[in-house]
């Protein structure tokens, strides 16, 4: 059996989870992902959505955005 000590190491070095999500023109379905990962048992420490689209979709999932995930436009990404 670990000490608590023992466990608070394992918890102190838990690895970071990034995700960065290319998108281009997917508003429908950045949306259902975003959807998921947030009912993930897992959460991920950060999320960076990278958006070349034509026009900038972030109206559409402005309700997704807070402190974890964050959004970028950046419409010269066109071989995204």
């Amino acid at each position: 059996m670990k000490s608590s000590g023992e466990v608070k190491q394992t918890n102190k070095f838990r690895h970071k989870i990034a995700l960065i999500v290319p998108t281009r023109n997917r508003s429908r379905i950045l949306a259902r992902l975003l959807d998921s990962i947030v009912v993930q048992t897992v959460q991920p420490d950060q999320v960076i959505i990278v958006d070349g689209s034509n026009q900038p979709i972030e109206e559409e999932i402005r309700p997704f955005l807070n402190s974890i995930i964050s959004y970028v436009f950046s419409p010269h990404a066109q071989h995204i």
